[in-house]
Order: C-alpha cells, then structure tokens, then sequence
C-alpha cells in the first residue's frame, strides 16, 4: 500500500514537473519554428498557423498556436486566445496535457482579475485533468508491465519463431537472387539480339543506300554523257538486222592488172576541243577501268548478257570520242550472236578492249 501511494506520488510530481515546463517547451518549439522566418513578426506567423490549423479542423495545433500568441499579446487578448484555446480542447477531448495548460492559464487570469467562482471552475477542471493525466500514466505503465510480463513469457517462442521466419527469408531471398539473375541474363540476351538486330539492319540500309546512291550517281553521269553526245550529234544510228540479201548474181569482171594494196586501217579519230571533248573524256575515264575489269571478268565467265550490257553503256561516250573506230564495233558487238562466229566476236572483243586501253590511258 505505501508502495503504491510512493508511486503514486511519484507520478504526480512528474506530472506537475511536466506542466510546468509545457509553456517553456511549446516556447521552444514554436521559437525553433519561427526562427527560419526572422525577418517576418512573430505573431503574423502564430495567426497564420492558427488560420491553417483552423481549415484543416485540427484542434491541438489551434489550440498550441492560440497558447503561445497568448504570451505574446496584450492580457485582454491573451485571455480571450486562451479561452478559445480550452474550447477547442475541450471540444475535441484531446491532449489532455495542452487542455491542463490552457485551463491553469485561464485560471491565472481569472485569479488576477479577481473572478473567484471562475477561477475555482478552472481550478477544478484543472484537478480532473490531472487526474485524468495520473491515470493514463498508471495505464501505461500497468500496460508496460504487462507487455514486458508477455515478452518474457514468450521470448523463447518469440526466438524461434524469429529463427523460423529468418530461414524462409534466407530462402525467398536466395530463390529471388535466382530469378532475378535468370530474368537479368534474358534481358541481357534480349537486349543484344535487338542491339545486333539493329546493327544489322542499319548496316543493311547503309549498303543500300549507298548503292541507291552509287546507281543515281551512275544515272546522273550517264545524263551528262547523253546530253554531250547529243550536242556533239556524233552517235550515228547503227540498225543491226539478220536479214541476209540475195547473193548478186555473177558476172564478168574487168581483167585485174594487178594486186590492189589493202586500204589503211582508220587511224583514230580523236580530237579534243578544249572545253567539251576533255570533260567528256575526264567523265569516260572516271569509270571506264571498272567497266573495263567489269568486261573483262563478265568475258572470262562466258557472261555474254554481261558484256552486251558493259558495251551498249560505253557505246555512246566512246563513238563521241571516236565515231570512225568505235560506231560498227560496238554496234557488231550488241548485235552479234558470239555462238555464230566465235572467232570473229572474240576479235571484236579484243578489238574493243584494245580501243578502250588507248582511251583510258597507260593506267588501264
């Protein structure tokens, strides 16, 4: 019994040693809170925290802001702060420790007015709040006691239960590492086949492009071949046909005194006029070796569709440049079956690419 009335008293000075140092902490609160605002009045803060306290509906902050604005206005309105204060505490049933500060504050006040009747009220509600406050701390240390009763009576439990959860947590960490290293290495798979499908497609587009390109370029140079030969009206229509005329028929020829010297071969006709003869010949050596090789290769294979196609594209630049060795040459060449005279369109052959040689220079 005396123990408990030790305790008791304990609790009550705790108590009493805890209100009264409430102003000086809620002091010290509210001055750290203000102290990033200096340069703004203090009481401007504490209305605007009593204004958004009161549109959120939160009574405690309402009623702390209402306490500390209390200590630093006039006593009329500090009086009429603190009153609100206790209202909202005492309307909302909270924070018994903040209501037991607002009711000794009125208290003091009513006691300085000389308001006895309202001053014996406050001091009443203000022995009920410490009442209240006496209790929920013996509540609270029964409930300690209590729960520290339970944790030990169930420590060993606790233990292994601790141990049993620890192990399953091992467990689904280890199978979750698992998983996430396999769903790692399949991204990573993943994430390489579409960086190699990506590689591969842009290299794809690369060679296209380029040889889009190359084939415009082609194209263009062809047009400005075309556009020369034309202007140069150098290019005679040469008309192949299989038709083979009637052998004329015999008749007697004049005695022949003698042997008639064969005609000289044509010698080249090349003649470059400053300006339009030595562009179109700079154009026809820009690419004539890789249509030369280009022949020469489609020529070993047998590829006759090859070297008509070589033939009939230089056909126009090169009987611009040499009508007289170049026009029945080339026009043979598109027009012959190489199966029917072999012997002859392999001359014709050799023929051209000697023709081409002494157009392109010493470097072909």
């Amino acid at each position: 019994m005396v123990r408990n009335l030790v305790v008791r008293l304990a609790q009550s000075l705790l108590i009493t040693a805890l209100l009264s140092l409430g102003p000086l902490v809620a002091r010290a609160q509210g001055t750290a809170a203000d102290s990033a605002a200096t340069a703004q009045d203090p009481i401007a803060l504490l209305e605007a925290r009593i204004l958004a306290a009161d549109s959120t509906d939160d009574a405690i902050a309402g009623a702390t802001a209402r306490l500390e604005l209390a200590a630093l206005v006039k006593p009329y309105a500090a009086l009429r702060a603190t009153q609100q204060a206790a209202a909202l505490l005492d309307s909302s049933d909270v924070a018994p420790e903040v209501a037991l500060r607002a009711h000794r504050s009125l208290a003091g006040f009513y006691t300085g007015m000389k308001s006895l009747d309202k001053a014996n009220r406050e001091w009443a509600e203000v022995g009920r709040l410490t009442e209240v406050l006496r209790r929920d701390a013996v509540v609270a240390v029964e409930k300690a006691q209590f729960m520290n009763a339970v944790a030990n009576g169930r420590i060993d439990s606790l233990t292994t239960a601790l141990g049993v959860e620890r192990a399953s947590a091992k467990n689904a960490l280890e199978a979750m590492t698992a998983d996430h290293a396999r769903r790692t290495n399949l991204a990573l798979f993943a994430i390489g086949g579409g960086v190699l499908m990506l590689l591969l497609s842009v290299l794809f587009f690369t060679l296209h492009i380029r040889k889009q390109r190359s084939a415009l370029k082609e194209l263009r140079q062809e047009a400005i071949w075309l556009r020369m030969v034309g202007k140069k009206g150098t290019e005679p229509t040469v008309v192949a046909s299989s038709f083979a005329p009637n052998a004329p028929a015999k008749s007697a020829l004049p005695e022949v005194l003698g042997p008639v010297p064969p005609p000289a071969p044509p010698q080249p006709n090349i003649s470059f006029n400053p300006e339009e003869d030595a562009l179109l010949l700079a154009l026809v050596r820009r690419r004539g070796e890789e249509r030369l090789q280009t022949l020469r290769d489609a020529r070993s294979r047998g590829d006759h569709d090859k070297v008509v196609r070589v033939v009939h594209s230089l056909k126009p630049q090169l009987v611009s440049l040499d009508a007289t060795y170049f026009t029945e040459l080339c026009g043979r060449l598109v027009t012959t079956d190489p199966t029917a005279d072999p012997h002859r369109y392999s001359a014709d052959l050799d023929r051209f690419e000697a023709g081409m040689a002494r157009v392109l220079g010493p470097n072909a």
